[in-house]
């Protein structure tokens, strides 16, 4: 518990301190590469008061600063801070259009170009989604999917949505497919708790989809790649 309230304090201290200077920079910062520097910042000192240490492997497999469609298997809450942290692309994420709501970070997200998610209105959701991610691929800016749509409570996969392929091959962006080892075991679904320990980001390939025609396809194939490499994975010990 004191651990948890440790990383709260270090999360809401690094929101208010540069949060206001971050809005600023993000109007006129039209490449959001500033946003882009101050996520990795954040997402760094957010793993480290909660004793998070993250082994990066497959660097090599990036063949280009972006963008790209990321997709991601999806078991904790820290996931995004360990992909915006870690991967040395600038990233942006889709986020519930509730959070935009909130004072300061509702602001951060707004003028740093995420994109609000609107679970109850799907269909005038993905419209927006279109629009934004669009202006975000122009100025080279990654964007995070998760297609599982939540966190798996069990460590399991849960079967994939297309909206992160099609988003993909509507604007001819590469996929670049993610696994994420351990972060399930760090801070458990539905529990208020942080474990220390080792986590794994795993840069698996690259898929360019041409199409929409080809979106089950490689959704089959990214989801059957995430599998196989969880399963063969050795188990990551924690503290």
């Amino acid at each position: 518990m004191l651990r948890v309230a440790f990383v709260l304090l270090i999360a809401i201290t690094l929101l208010i301190i540069p949060g206001v200077p971050v809005i600023i920079v993000d109007i006129f910062d039209r490449k959001g590469k500033f946003h882009g520097l101050m996520m990795r910042f954040w997402a760094r000192a957010i793993l480290w008061a909660g004793g998070v240490r993250v082994k990066v492997e497959g660097l090599e497999k990036l063949k280009s600063r972006g963008p790209y469609v990321i997709i991601s298997n999806h078991e904790s809450a820290l996931d995004i801070m360990v992909i915006a942290g870690y991967l040395p692309l600038n990233i942006r994420f889709l986020a519930k259009k509730e959070l935009f709501r909130i004072p300061l970070l509702g602001w951060i997200l707004f003028f740093g170009r995420h994109i609000a998610v609107d679970r109850k209105n799907p269909r005038n959701s993905i419209e927006k989604i279109n629009r934004r991610a669009r202006r975000l691929f122009l100025k080279n800016i990654s964007v995070i999917v998760f297609p599982e749509g939540t966190r798996s409570k069990t460590g399991e996969l849960l079967p994939f949505k297309k909206g992160g392929f099609v988003l993909a091959a509507k604007f001819h962006v590469p996929i670049l497919a993610i696994t994420l080892l351990g972060t399930g075991k760090i801070t458990p679904k539905k529990e208020l708790k942080i474990k220390p320990g080792t986590v794994k980001l795993r840069i698996l390939e690259e898929i360019n989809i041409v199409g929409e025609t080809e979106v089950e396809d490689v959704k089959s194939k990214v989801e059957t790649l995430i599998q196989k490499n969880k399963k063969s994975s050795p188990e990551i010990h924690h503290s």
